[in-house]
């Protein structure tokens, strides 16, 4: 499978999860839209983030289509909010997925928030998933990955995840060269970190100035690696 990064709707059926041959993708890094509809307001208005596309619910059409095109023992790992967190584990169970386990994302410092009334965020959830069963080839990973969370003035995208989250991922529950599929790919750093690692990879951002962006970050690593 060809590396390839796509401006484009994951269930597209040219191009999308329906194009791709079953059982043929080891690992999916998946941050769907969760269903929460947020905006954040802490820059200006003339800078702030655009919502992201089809979050007016937890969006989960996708799961079966992600089924399919796993390998027997293929992994998914999930990103969620706390509330919307038994919409996707529901989801993922009808499609046919083993919920493994809740896993955390320790992000090292804390986010913004309700000030007054909320305790400061340090932390997010997701769901690990197998398409069977996987067994470890190597050291037992632990639930827990600390890496830290991207600093806002370095964001292009509103939910973006450090490459070291996914490296971290890659690391534990992969074994020879695995194929990467992400079909909300976002800044990109889930191919980033698969790229840097000699993985194969596709991945799909719907946004066309998210794509853009995430282009231009990928871009300047391969001119980085090529120094």
């Amino acid at each position: 499978m060809s590396n390839l990064f796509l401006n484009a709707d994951c269930m597209d059926p040219e191009v999308g999860l329906p194009s791709l041959p079953s059982d043929s993708v080891d690992i999916m890094p998946v941050d769907p839209p969760y269903g929460i509809d947020f905006q954040s307001a802490w820059r200006t208005e003339s800078q702030r983030f655009k919502k992201i596309a089809n979050d007016k619910t937890p969006f989960t059409v996708w799961l079966k289509e992600a089924y399919r095109v796993l390998k027997p023992g293929g992994r998914l790992f999930i990103f969620y909010r706390w509330d919307v967190a038994k919409a996707f584990q529901d989801a993922a169970q009808e499609a046919g997925f083993t919920v493994v386990y809740e896993m955390v994302w320790d992000k090292g410092n804390h986010g913004l928030g309700d000030l007054k009334a909320c305790p400061a965020p340090k932390h997010e959830m997701f769901l690990y998933c197998t398409k069977g069963r996987y067994e470890f080839e190597g050291k037992r990973p632990t639930s827990i990955i600390k890496a830290m969370r991207v600093s806002g003035p370095e964001m292009i995208h509103p939910n973006e995840k450090p490459e070291l989250l996914y490296k971290a991922l890659y690391r534990s529950f992969s074994a020879g060269v695995p194929v990467v599929v992400d079909p909300f790919a976002g800044s990109a750093a889930s191919l980033r970190a698969a790229e840097s690692m000699g993985f194969n990879y596709v991945g799909y951002e719907l946004d066309p100035d998210y794509y853009a962006a995430a282009q231009a970050r990928m871009a300047k690593g391969i001119q980085m690696q090529l120094l």
